[in-house]
């Protein structure tokens, strides 16, 4: 029951500080904001629009609280295990050590992300002091907040050498299930849709506390804005509901890029399988050679076949495969794109190969390198983590003085620029100066099924919010991602 001595407080303010009294523990919902910044990235498909809720939730667990960079750490700790377990899991399988030793490696990747939230709240502690008015604490809030999802996009992983983030933690990636809300990211961008986000989760919290004018004006605006966008793309889909892509109402430019999604889908193989021997490179070899064998067979109109990233694990095999495909008389008619790797000198090189025409066109080689999994910071190899990570194979160095150039289909009059994997999830702008399709080749054997979907999910992000289609590929997945209603999904 609300006091009668007070002032007259919202229904939605009684009951969430009925539950803050049955509780009796402040902090409580603080860390249930955690968990619930968490359910949609884990669980999309049904509770996307719970994005909506992490920011006002968080907002009115903190307005409270005594920030500390213990609380911060915590909170910061759960919200890293919860989006990140899947690839947690699979770090820890890719470690050729002890258990014990994988458990420490894992524990100090999360006690680095959640550093930052505790150094977020330990700074709060001295600048909340400063704020005299009544709602003003809750402001300075929703700025850091949005300050925070922004550098945990763009930065957090400035300590591995790279500023760099990690796009899994990304908030508006569950919105790719309802990819109307996200009409204005090509727009304003990510930093855009998350302030807009947390102006709405602060005009929310603002008007439970103290429903006024000024607090409803605001939540009409942020509500006004995320509808805005909804109705003008279900408009521009209903005025070209006879076309697969909407946006494009030049008819030659829009029948060219139709017949460019039939090829894409129609005349484009995956061969999803790894060829992981190493020391028998002629067997790997003919190996790869019966893939391709048994995929034209099936699909003997196929004009492009592509393996997925680190398809082929010995550099010596690729060059055996070479000269096997010189001899093939198909070798003419079908291109192949082969993930694997090379040495450029003393350099060991994430590479693609492109053969065409009996010869190969281009090694693509990749320019970056993701931290662990591909290259050691600085920090874990004065710690000596190499042979944790690269027992078996050295480490990947990242040609990044290699400018990235088109793949010419010239019979099909398309163009591709390949991505190999953490060039298209790292990136925060396409490093190619091309409008050109990407096509993505990529690995998500060592992470789990939910992990494997969950960086699915971040291509169609990519693919919405750079205006690029992508061509994904991988050993789980296989889809034309279109630049605006993402199909082939």
């Amino acid at each position: 029951m609300c006091p009668l001595n007070t002032r007259p407080k919202t229904l939605a303010y009684c009951i969430m500080s009925a539950l803050i009294n049955w509780v009796n523990v402040q902090p409580f919902l603080l860390y249930f904001s955690a968990l619930l910044y968490s359910v949609p990235l884990l669980f999309p498909y049904c509770f996307w629009w719970v994005t909506f809720l992490v920011p006002p939730f968080f907002l009115y667990s903190v307005r409270t609280i005594k920030p500390t960079f213990f609380k911060g750490f915590i909170w910061g700790a759960l919200v890293v295990l919860g989006y990140s377990s899947s690839f947690l899991v699979g770090i820890f399988s890719l470690l050729r050590s002890a258990y014990v030793y994988r458990c420490i490696v894992v524990c100090v990747i999360v006690c680095i992300l959640a550093a930052w939230s505790g150094i977020w709240f330990w700074g709060m502690h001295y600048m909340l002091p400063t704020q005299t008015h009544k709602y003003g604490k809750i402001w300075l809030w929703g700025v850091t907040l949005w300050v925070y999802l922004c550098w945990m996009e763009y930065g957090c992983l400035v300590v591995c050498g790279r500023f760099e983030g990690v796009c899994i933690a990304n908030l508006l990636v569950p919105l790719i299930q309802c990819p109307s809300l996200l009409y204005f990211a090509p727009t304003i961008g990510v930093p855009g849709l998350l302030g807009a986000l947390v102006l709405s989760g602060i005009a929310g919290v603002l008007y439970c506390l103290r429903p006024t004018w000024h607090g409803l004006v605001l939540l009409c605006v942020g509500i006004f804005f995320w509808l805005s966008g909804f109705l003008i793309y279900r408009i521009e889909t209903h005025q070209d509901a006879a076309y697969c892509d909407t946006g494009y109402y030049d008819t030659a430019d829009r029948d060219q890029r139709t017949i460019q999604h039939n090829v894409w889908t129609r005349d484009v193989r995956v061969i999803p399988e790894r060829f992981q021997e190493r020391g028998v490179p002629f067997a790997t070899a003919h190996a790869i050679r019966d893939a391709i064998h048994a995929c034209i067979r099936c699909n003997p109109e196929v004009k492009i076949i592509i393996f997925p990233e680190s398809a082929v694990v010995d550099p010596q095999a690729m060059i055996l495969f070479e000269q096997l495909w010189q001899q093939e008389t198909w070798a003419q008619r079908v291109h192949v794109f082969v993930g694997s790797f090379s040495w450029q000198g003393a350099q060991y090189c994430n590479t693609v190969y492109w053969l065409y025409n009996r010869r190969v066109q281009r090694k693509i080689h990749k320019n970056h390198a993701s931290p662990l999994t591909e290259r050691m910071p600085f920090v874990g190899a004065s710690c000596g983590l190499q042979r944790l990570f690269f027992c078996r194979s050295p480490e990947i160095n990242p040609m990044v003085d290699i400018p990235r150039e088109m793949c010419w289909f010239d019979e099909l009059k398309l163009s591709g620029v390949p991505y190999i994997c953490s060039e298209l999830f790292f990136n925060n702008q396409p490093h190619d100066d091309h409008a050109a399709t990407i096509i993505a080749l990529c690995n998500d054997v060592w992470v789990s099924e939910r992990g494997a979907q969950h960086m699915y999910r971040c291509a169609q992000f990519k693919a919405l919010l750079w205006q690029r289609d992508i061509v994904y590929c991988t050993y789980r997945h296989h889809a034309f991602l279109r630049r605006q209603r993402l199909l082939g999904l």
